[in-house]
């Protein structure tokens, strides 16, 4: 009997979402091909049971959140690493992970049918989908745009600033449409790309100018941390990841934590730019690796004190635009208008691993594999805000890892990472005594819910 109830859990979970279907172009892996008919959806995220762990594996291989149900065991195998996770050590509560709403992805998701744009925001935004919960929205243009502009293109005469034909007709309806189909709130963060080009030294809005020392008060609100007075005013730190590849063991956020601690970090852009990777093409259809970058560097930065993750482009062109400066870069999402299909990439899952599954509220703890695998798995931990245990693990080497994690009520969660594969464990705490856990997931959650932007 007991083994019938194991079998019906793992099909409960396993159907709750739809297919992927997979297409192979040029690079090691698959992407998923969805269109006005079909999309590949997770479904509800599954949640572990009293007796039961959850496992999710996206891989290399073609593997997109398989999931399944298994149940502890009370003795481990002697051959595996050693899961370990510091639930009574909470660190940072997580701000969420998301991506950028820019011209450029706008465009592109209205150049889309009306029902494959709804599929490409569910799969987003949707309870069904990955639940982005924090988005950022360029005031004004970007490279990410079809032309150069700022609301203020001429002079600082207030009474021209005006929002653009980009924010009317694609970004405000696509932001309107993902807090329709969200069960989360979304977070807004609104930020700048460039001052206007005539506020810089160099007359432009993109390349090396600097701002220039007049324009301070017209740009209004340019503080620094080193001015105690303006620091009041400064909630957290903005941190772009471009460097991140060439110095991925770098202590720099630590750093940076323990300065200002009363300072939250917040990773708001991120995407595979060429030279990043062995890869010359600006857009690498199925590209595992740029999956697992992605990854590893949410992992990497987490375990230094950063709340939250924003991808750049939340969709982009096969070229990899538009971008009217020539900086073409990869995105999660590629669409093909001409096809009416857009095609989910690695990194789209890579994402999905931590935001479906670690939501705004969240609280990050350590974690580490000690004997097997030490070397070759990374890991972050988090608490749900609901009461369980969250573990995303990222294999890079071709070999399986087997893995072991004893629960704090004594049983052992015993499975394999395949190689080059992600998975996101799933695990009860023990609810029949005051854990640690409980204390700090309620007292965060309302925390994060009534911090300011």
């Amino acid at each position: 009997m007991r083994g019938c109830v194991a079998v019906l859990l793992f099909l409960a979970l396993h159907v709750q979402g739809e297919e992927c279907h997979k297409r192979r172009f040029s690079h090691d892996s698959v992407v998923c091909v969805c269109d006005s008919s079909h999309c590949d959806l997770p479904g509800p995220a599954p949640k572990p049971g009293p007796k039961s762990y959850v496992l999710l594996t996206s891989s290399r291989d073609g593997q997109r959140f398989h999931t399944e149900a298994h149940h502890f065991t009370p003795t481990p195998p002697t051959d595996a690493g050693i899961l370990e996770v510091a639930v009574a050590s909470p660190q940072q509560t997580m701000h969420g992970f998301g991506s950028s709403v820019t011209d450029a992805a706008a465009i592109m998701v209205h150049r889309l049918s009306p029902e494959a744009q709804e599929n490409l925001i569910k799969s987003y935004f949707g309870p069904d989908g990955i639940e982005y919960d924090l988005v950022r929205v360029p005031i004004a243009g970007t490279d990410f745009s079809t032309h150069p502009y700022s609301y203020l293109d001429d002079h600082l005469d207030i009474s021209k600033f005006q929002l653009s034909s980009e924010d009317i007709e694609h970004k405000l309806p696509l932001l309107l449409r993902a807090q329709e189909l969200s069960r989360r709130p979304i977070r807004v963060l609104a930020s700048p790309w460039s001052p206007p080009a005539w506020m810089k030294t160099n007359r432009k809005l993109n390349e090396s100018g600097e701002l220039l020392e007049s324009m301070w008060d017209p740009w209004s609100e340019y503080i620094i941390l080193g001015d105690a007075k303006a620091s009041e005013y400064v909630s957290g730190l903005a941190i772009h990841w471009y460097t991140d590849v060439d110095y991925p063991d770098s202590p720099e956020l630590t750093h940076t934590h323990l300065l200002y601690p009363n300072k939250y970090l917040l990773y708001t852009e991120a995407c595979v730019v060429q030279g990043m990777d062995d890869l010359r093409d600006s857009v690498a259809l199925g590209s595992w690796l740029r999956g697992e970058l992605y990854a590893r560097n949410i992992i990497q930065t987490v375990n230094q004190h950063v709340t939250g993750w924003v991808d750049w482009n939340l969709a982009l062109d096969t070229t990899g635009g538009p971008n009217w400066a020539g900086n073409t870069v990869d995105a999660p999402i590629i669409i093909n208008p001409e096809k009416d299909e857009f095609y989910k990439q690695p990194m789209f899952y890579a994402m999905g691993h931590f935001s479906k599954f670690v939501p705004a509220g969240s609280v990050a703890v350590p974690s580490w594999v000690r004997d097997g695998g030490r070397e070759r798995l990374h890991t972050a931990a988090f608490l749900h805000p609901e009461g369980h245990l969250v573990v995303v693990i990222l294999n890079m080497d071709e070999a399986a890892v087997k893995v072991s994690h004893k629960t704090d009520f004594g049983a052992y969660a015993s499975f394999t990472v395949p190689g080059r594969a992600i998975q996101t464990l799933l695990l009860p705490l023990d609810s029949t005594r005051t854990h640690p856990a409980a204390m700090y997931t309620k007292k965060t959650q309302e925390g994060c819910a009534g911090d300011g932007e």
